[in-house]
């Protein structure tokens, strides 16, 4: 009963801390905005042009790094047996990765020489996770190439594990430099002011791909930092003709990545959470009566220590560590229940389809249960230890 009950509370909460409340592992991730225009009336404008986007870095100064990536879902990728695989690839700025300042596993990220030229630099960074998969985490793959919608990358870095990119949703399996758009044929995700498809984004300002983050290093320059922004962005629709939209640029928390994902799963979480803290009484309802009946069959024993001399902090320390050894086994097995919960949970969430996200058992949850455990054995320990205190020898 407690192991079930104990367990189920740390699966959700394994999920709730991956979905709700773990930061991006990056440095000073409370550092990390969203960039966001809006005039109230029309829907958000979430992307930008790299011509905007390069005005943004030169008004910024030393104020902000920018970094900006389009991602794409389902692109094809070669695998190395034959075959092909839909995967989740982001082209990004020059930028990207030193604005987030993390360093790579692997080798190196892409830099401000990949972006120098349409289609001069074909290389590709590997998340680990796709790396180990396929790829069975062979290092000599550095240097050679992967083929990615018919286009030859060259494996130049492999991202550290705990990162797969700004959206928990979706984890990126392969990064690559803007400037590969064209060579890539990515023709998604992007909000065009009558711009010209079929020749490449990147030196059009009419076509708006790009989400961008910035990293502030003063969060009070922040205010100041969107008003620059939004004269930046007025100044191009103004000379695309667009200058009746009346767009101003917002900085939105991005230390937890996007919001997608917390959006669609706040509500069913929480619901889950509050379920299986009813579910972890009802189960300690249950063994403390278990208990209390058991201490009726321990009257005797009771009584003869309380003879001989026992204190009552003695006689409460004594149950008060029978309880906890209960809930410290309950604890172990719930280890064992919660790794399994989570994954099913997942699963169910999956419908068929790909993960959402990952669970992810680190030392909060792990924290969580043994809290859990710790105070369910105090519970049980200090029930009985009330009752034989009422008894007389």
């Amino acid at each position: 009963s407690l192991a079930l009950g104990i367990g189920a509370n740390a699966a959700i909460f394994s999920l709730i801390n991956t979905v709700l409340l773990k930061t991006l592992p990056v440095p000073d991730p409370q550092q990390i905005f969203l960039l966001q225009a809006s005039d109230g009336v029309n829907a958000p404008l979430a992307v930008f042009s790299y011509p905007v986007f390069q005005q943004m870095q030169q008004a910024a100064g030393g104020a902000a790094e920018l970094g900006a990536g389009n991602v794409v879902d389902g692109m094809p990728l070669l695998l190395p047996g034959g075959g092909t695989r839909q995967v989740e690839a982001q082209l990004v700025s020059g930028g990207y990765f030193s604005a987030l300042g993390i360093e790579p596993l692997r080798g190196r990220w892409i830099n401000q020489q990949d972006n120098r030229a349409l289609g001069a630099s074909p290389v590709a960074v590997l998340s680990y996770g796709f790396w180990r998969r396929q790829f069975g985490g062979d290092i000599a793959l550095l240097g050679k190439t992967i083929t990615l919608r018919g286009v030859e990358l060259t494996v130049v870095g492999i991202a550290p594990p705990e990162f797969t990119g700004l959206d928990p949703a979706n984890p990126v399996a392969v990064w690559t430099p803007l400037m590969m758009q064209q060579a890539l044929h990515e023709q998604t995700n992007r909000w065009s002011f009558d711009g010209k498809d079929n020749q490449p984004w990147p030196p059009q300002e009419r076509e708006f791909w790009l989400e961008v983050f910035a990293r502030v290093h003063d969060p009070a320059h922040a205010a100041g930092l969107a008003g620059a922004w939004s004269q930046q962005l007025a100044a191009s629709l103004h000379r695309i003709r667009f200058d009746n939209l009346r767009y101003h640029v917002s900085l939105q928390p991005g230390g937890r990545g996007g919001d997608s994902l917390r959006r669609d799963y706040n509500a069913p979480l929480q619901l889950l959470m509050t379920l299986a803290g009813l579910m972890l009484l009802l189960a300690i309802a249950n063994v403390a009566t278990l208990l209390l009946a058991r201490m009726v069959r321990r009257r005797r024993e009771i009584a003869v220590r309380q003879a001989v001399g026992i204190s009552q902090s003695r006689l409460a320390r004594q149950l008060l560590t029978e309880g906890v050894l209960l809930a410290a086994l309950a604890g172990a097995a719930a280890a064992v229940m919660a790794t399994w919960l989570s994954r099913g949970l997942v699963m169910l969430a999956a419908a068929g389809g790909d993960a959402p996200f990952q669970p992810d058992l680190d030392w909060h949850v792990w924290a969580f249960l043994a809290g859990v455990a710790l105070a369910t054995g105090v519970v049980l320990g200090l029930l009985p230890a009330w009752q034989a205190r009422r008894s007389s020898p």
